[in-house]
């Protein structure tokens, strides 16, 4: 069956038909703030040692948190050149 929709945001349905075309390192630092921003309020607890680095066991959640954002971006944008 064919949807007559996109995809849906709550009870609201979309149909992205002109999607934005950003630079490529626009589309990487956009989704690496997005992700940063949802790890970093996303949990009350310490994910960074003492040189502010990613702890090894957050890792996997980061990367989880980019993909999530890029499947996001890709509904609304298009990454270009």
């Amino acid at each position: 069956m064919m949807k007559d929709y996109d995809y849906r945001f709550g009870s609201v349905e979309y149909r992205a038909t002109n999607k934005v075309k950003i630079s490529t390192p626009m589309w990487v630092e956009m989704y690496c703030e997005l992700a940063s921003y949802c790890f970093d309020y996303g949990s009350i607890d310490n994910r960074y040692d003492d040189d502010g680095n990613i702890l090894e066991e957050y890792q996997d959640e980061f990367g989880m948190l980019t993909d999530v954002m890029e499947d996001i971006m890709s509904r609304f944008l298009v990454k270009g050149d």
